[in-house]
């Protein structure tokens, strides 16, 4: 006769006991070909469904508990991923049959800390008397299963309730007058948690001699922070366990992905912090920072490093600024942030020079630059790239250098110094963008015929293209439909522009934008409804010329663009307005779409959207975010950045 296993009965004597012990109106499933996952609960209460639900991984044993503990091995650690990545959390279940007792742990609770190896494949649930499961345990699980759900969804009640163990004269410490430093810190978080005398419901900070450990309610969230021995035994020890104790808190939050609140913990205890400055902890918090956008709490952590003059330091800080300046720029900074910063680039740059290293000084007052650009500050960016060139003079031979500085020349209307500029930068060649940025100044500088002569890239599929090819349909129409070369550009004063206007005479319009200013945009505007229907093809040019005279109006975009498809204009014609459209102004340009197909109806509007909706659909080159350096052996190198 066939013999059934033991682990077979044990499996079902599991599955019976376990749905003995919750309510009788609760629904409890067997869940089928689910990886690592037995049934599936429901709970319902007072007999109206509830919308809760979880999952049980059962497990039994024939061995009896030692000392009130009970283990089970041989959990993979890709099953323990797996259920972490479920909607529902996961409760793994131990049934002994030795006592007829369930244990049971939340999965997402499990702390790996207390792995063997952080790459190891197997992990062990180790359960203890307050993992029983019983009449308590089960009335619990409702309210455990809210906090979960709550915790998913971003949706936690603040302050949170902080119940404090400690133990027996951590590293020397009284007991008493720990507590009351942890309880001074806790209310020094500014509304963000308070001291508790119930643990249920409460985050638990546990403070030990050789750990601190942070566990939210239904061990949701764990984190342990190791102490060295003796590390605390010194005049600030006490604070120094207070500030680790409420890092080990700012952990738990960036697990759960609140990393507003683990900003606040650490600007408030991270100059306490006898662990934040070595550099595991240290990278932690600065890449969950940035990798949230949190670019103000990852700069407030490293500013000390800027100006230090441990270079290590200052590399430490030079990785940060630069994933400011990739992420958003210096943009994600307040104003009195951006000013410290100058401040200690300024310091750090005196620092370089004094210790001979001019290329770094260098880099630092090219980065103020880039501060001082991002604010608009123009004039005070040029001047610190300039003092950049002097301290290292290899800037004065990368393309990039020079773009810059040409941008912000034309900034300040300098057209001048900023053709001088473009000119030096394609000499260098290594920006593509350099030769339509020329033609385009020469353009604003009224050297109409010399920015037809640049020579402008034809076949280009890159970010830039777009823009090169706006360009030379710009320069072209000025010089066929205007038939200026070079002009002093003078605007017209408003009483002669207006009485010009009121004498709906196109060719005295045209012969002003000769005469006086041809990107007068009042006068292209005025041309518009005078040429409408006796010249579809020079009222095209006269909406591509106000589109990208004013290119961040999405109205000239959408007009253009509904124009051309209209008059049947070159097919790649009516593609780059749609994408300039998009470029600019992204969704003000769909909705100014839609409003002028609103008033024209029928099959136009139709094709309109057709053609719009096809290009906004479409994949374009992306702005390349690219960092640019030179190698300790002079050599130059330019890294796109994914």
């Amino acid at each position: 006769m066939p013999v059934r296993p033991r682990e077979h009965e044990i499996e079902t004597e599991s599955r019976r006991a376990f749905a003995s012990m919750v309510p009788a109106s609760w629904v409890v499933r067997d869940v089928q070909e689910d990886y690592g996952v037995d049934l599936e609960v429901e709970i319902f209460e007072q007999g109206r469904a509830t919308g809760l639900t979880f999952r049980v991984q059962l497990k039994g044993t024939d061995t009896a508990p030692r000392k009130g503990r009970i283990s089970r091995p041989g959990i993979k650690a890709s099953t323990l991923s797996y259920w972490n990545s479920l909607d529902t959390p996961v409760l793994v279940a131990l049934y002994s049959t030795a006592n007829n007792t369930f244990y049971g742990r939340w999965a997402h609770g499990y702390d790996r800390y207390y792995m063997r190896s952080q790459e190891a494949k197997t992990l062990t649930f180790s359960y203890n008397p307050a993992d029983k499961i019983d009449l308590e345990y089960i009335k619990r699980l409702p309210s455990d299963v809210r906090f979960i759900r709550s915790v998913q969804r971003n949706d936690l009640t603040f302050p949170m309730p902080v119940f404090l163990k400690i133990g027996s004269s951590v590293q020397g410490h009284s007991d008493k007058r720990l507590a009351f430093e942890l309880r001074q810190a806790i209310e020094a978080t500014d509304g963000l948690l308070y001291h508790s005398v119930e643990q249920d419901a409460s985050v638990v900070l546990s403070i030990e001699s050789d750990a601190i450990t942070a566990v939210l309610p239904t061990r949701v969230r764990t984190s342990t922070i190791h102490l060295e021995p003796d590390a605390y035994r010194v005049s600030d020890g006490l604070k120094g366990i207070a500030a680790d104790a409420m890092l080990a808190l700012a952990n738990v939050f960036i697990s759960i992905g609140d990393i507003r609140s683990a900003v606040g913990l650490v600007d408030r205890f991270a100059q306490y912090s006898l662990i934040m400055w070595k550099s595991p902890a240290l990278e932690h918090y600065l890449e969950h920072f940035l990798k949230a956008g949190y670019t103000g709490g990852a700069f407030r952590l490293i500013e000390r490093f800027i100006d230090s003059k441990d270079r290590d330091e200052r590399e430490i800080a030079s990785h940060v600024m630069t994933a400011i300046f990739v992420s958003n720029g210096p943009f994600g900074l307040s104003r009195s942030e951006s000013d410290r910063m100058i401040e200690r680039m300024n310091s750090r740059a005196e620092v370089e020079r004094k210790q001979l290293l001019s290329a770094a000084a260098g880099k630092t007052l090219y980065c103020i630059g880039e501060v001082y650009r991002a604010r608009k500050e123009y004039q005070a960016a040029v001047d610190a790239l300039d003092s950049a060139n002097v301290s290292d003079p290899t800037y004065s031979r990368r393309g990039y250098f020079w773009r810059v500085r040409g941008g912000l020349h034309y900034e300040l209307k300098r057209f001048d110094e900023a053709i001088g500029d473009y000119r030096k930068a394609i000499s260098c060649g290594d920006s593509p963008e350099a030769s339509f940025l020329l033609a385009d100044v020469l353009v604003h500088a009224g050297r109409y015929e010399e920015a037809s002569g640049v020579e402008i890239r034809s076949d280009a599929i890159d970010y830039y293209a777009l823009g090169e090819r706006t360009a030379r349909r710009v320069i072209s129409i000025i010089n066929s439909r205007v038939g200026v070369a070079v002009q002093d550009r003078t605007r017209l004063s408003r009483e002669a522009a207006d009485e010009l206007i009121a004498s709906h005479d196109a060719d005295r319009i045209v012969a002003a934008l000769r005469s006086h200013d041809a990107l007068d945009t009042r006068l292209w505007y005025a041309l518009v409804p005078l040429l409408w229907e006796s010249d579809p093809d020079f009222t095209m040019d006269c909406l591509l010329m106000l589109a990208d005279f004013e290119r961040d109006n999405a109205k000239c975009w959408a007009l253009a663009a509904c124009h051309a498809v209209g008059e049947r204009v070159p097919e790649d014609l009516v593609d780059d307005l749609c994408d300039n459209g998009i470029k600019w102004c992204g969704h003000g340009f769909l909705d100014a779409v839609e409003a002028l197909c609103e008033l024209s109806g029928g099959d136009f509007s139709e094709a309109v959207r057709d053609k719009v909706y096809e290009r906004a659909e479409m994949e374009r080159p992306r702005w390349p975010r690219v960092v640019r350096f030179v190698d300790d052996d002079g050599t130059y190198q330019v890294l796109e950045i994914p």
